[in-house]
C-alpha cells in the first residue's frame, strides 16, 4: 500500500492491474510505502507493496478520515499480463496455464481474487479506464495527484 504524505488517503496494490506505474505516479509525489523506510505500518496490515486493508484496518482509515483508492482489471488480462512478464522462454499462454508453473502455494499472491485486496477499499478503479477515473477521483476528493499516469 502507498500512503499519502499526510496520511489523508491510501493506495492498495493489486498486483497485475497497473499498479508499479500507479505507485511511480505517487511516489514522485511524496507519497510512500507502508511500512518501508522507516515508515509506521498502518495497524493490522502487512508491510511492502501488496499488502491491503483488513477490516479493522478499514476502520481505523474511516477514522482517520483517510480515503482508499484500487485498481481490478479483467482477469483473463491479468493473468496474460503475468504469463508475458514471467513464462519461461516461448511457452505458449495455454502451456502457461496448464502448467501451473505461475502458482507458488495456496499463498500465491499473484494469483488470488483482486477482492482479496479491494474489499474494504472505498474506491475501485478499472484499468481498462484508469486515466479517466483516476482523474475523476483526483479531482473529486484531491487525494490523488493529476496528470498522466506514467506507462511502464
Amino acid at each position: 500500500m502507498m500512503i499519502h504524505p499526510t496520511g489523508k488517503a491510501v493506495f492498495v496494490e493489486v498486483p497485475k492491474t497497473g499498479s508499479t506505474a500507479c505507485t511511480k505516479h505517487l511516489h514522485a509525489h511524496g507519497w510512500f510505502q507502508n511500512g518501508g523506510k522507516g515508515y509506521a505500518t498502518l495497524p493490522n496490515t502487512a508491510t511492502g507493496r501488496h499488502s491491503y486493508p483488513t477490516a479493522s484496518t478499514k476502520a481505523f482509515l474511516d477514522e482517520m478520515g483517510a480515503t482508499s483508492y484500487g485498481v481490478v482489471r479483467n482477469p483473463f488480462d491479468r493473468m496474460a499480463s503475468l504469463w508475458r512478464a514471467s513464462a519461461p522462454g516461448n511457452t505458449s499462454f495455454h502451456a502457461y496455464m496448464i502448467s501451473g508453473k505461475f502458482r507458488h502455494g495456496d499463498m500465491d499472491i499473484l494469483t488470488q481474487p483482486q477482492h482479496t485486496w479491494l474489499d474494504n477499499v472505498d474506491h475501485v478503479m478499472r484499468y481498462e479506464m484508469l486515466e479517466e477515473q483516476w482523474d475523476y477521483w483526483a479531482d473529486r476528493y484531491g487525494d490523488l495527484p493529476v496528470g498522466p499516469i506514467p506507462v511502464i
